[in-house]
């Protein structure tokens, strides 16, 4: 067994080797013995040499080709004693080298290191679904053709790689014609709907509003209530809500009621003194106030009449129904005119809140 020497071209050497090849930096390295001394290379070449004082021009065998990254090309040279000598490649692809020169070996390294150089060997990263239409999930390149590598819907994918005439190694080593690419389509996110503070206005009105990638059930009304909207993502394959599942959310949501709108307007009634004289005078709620857009049961209470003395002493003898507001006048009112303070309540409903007004109507005895 000849001693083994390591060698690394120099780069000046290698653009003269192979002007038509990718440039790869290369620095010379000779072996003496057991120790070695690199100096920045890219490749460097293991081998043996030929006739004596062959050197590196004439090798006899070509051991393997290391490369800066520490990988090794997948592949041993056949001696040279064994094989007929030339630059093709067998049909299992270790170069067949029999005292080759300088730039036979070094054509051959420089191919693999371009071919090596030229795959991105994995899926693309970060890549989300959004839209019924392809998108690629592998990105292409130099020294190879793909197929497979679109998708439409979100998922696991895998690409197919072919290599290109005179491309054989990949860049992890793999020495095969096609391989595969895994790669991902993410599902896009979507926000879960919220509910909306509403209050009743008498339309309908919608609770929860549907988020894009999303479809809402249940979430229109036009009373005030409280409801349970159902939101479900469009398609379960290819959106996920932002906490990451997919079940559908089940969101509460109300309309407020409204305050009551109704109004109360004071009004002045006359009560003739002569027919008070003989007997009491009964007033109709329509002729001392005008009540409108009550919502529900309309209830009344007097408060006051006229001033703390006069209520004090003629209080007693104005009197107003608490259901139907009609006022009686009683035996023994003097002329004048009298100010009533009353409370008018609108007990309101469903869709409205109940509210009470204080106005003032006038009775006017003459």
């Amino acid at each position: 067994m000849k001693k083994k020497k390591v060698l690394t071209m120099a780069l000046g050497f290698l653009l003269t080797a192979v002007m038509a090849m990718p440039s790869v930096a290369f620095a010379e390295t000779w072996g003496s013995g057991d120790s070695e001394k690199e100096k920045g290379s890219d490749v460097i070449v293991d081998y043996e040499p030929g006739e004596p004082g062959g050197g590196y021009d004439n090798p006899e065998r070509i051991n393997s080709i290391r490369f800066k990254s520490g990988e090794l090309a997948p592949f041993t040279f056949y001696n040279a004693e064994d094989e007929i000598g030339g630059r093709e490649l067998d049909s299992i692809g270790k170069p067949r080298l029999a005292y080759a020169q300088l730039e036979d070996w070094v054509q051959v390294a420089t191919k693999i290191y371009s071919s090596m150089s030229q795959i991105g060997g994995s899926g693309l990263s970060g890549v989300t679904w959004d839209g019924p239409t392809a998108q690629p999930g592998v990105q292409g390149g130099n020294g190879y053709t793909l197929t497979g590598e679109n998708a439409v819907n979100a998922g696991d994918y895998e690409a197919r790689a072919t290599l290109e005439d005179g491309y054989r190694y990949w860049e992890d080593g793999v020495m095969v014609k096609a391989r595969s690419i895994p790669y991902a389509i993410a599902p896009a996110k979507v926000e879960i709907p919220a509910a909306r503070k509403l209050t009743y206005n008498g339309n309908q009105q919608t609770g929860v509003a549907a988020t894009p990638g999303s479809v809402v059930k249940n979430n229109a009304q036009v009373n005030a209530g409280a409801y349970t909207a159902t939101a479900e993502l469009q398609s379960k394959e290819n959106y996920r809500w932002n906490d990451g599942t997919t079940a559908d959310k089940s969101i509460k949501w109300s309309i407020d009621k409204a305050d009551t709108p109704f109004t109360v307007n004071g009004k002045t009634a006359k009560v003739k003194y002569k027919k008070l004289k003989k007997k009491i005078q009964r007033v109709k709620q329509s002729r001392v106030l005008t009540v409108s857009k009550a919502q529900g049961t309309v209830a009344y209470r007097k408060i006051s009449v006229g001033s703390k003395k006069t209520n004090k002493k003629y209080g007693r003898k104005i009197s107003i129904n608490s259901s139907n507001g009609n006022v009686t006048v009683k035996r023994g009112l003097k002329k004048g005119t009298y100010k009533v303070k009353v409370e008018v309540s609108d007990g309101g409903n469903n869709n409205y809140n109940g509210s009470t007004r204080t106005v003032t109507f006038k009775i006017k005895v003459k």
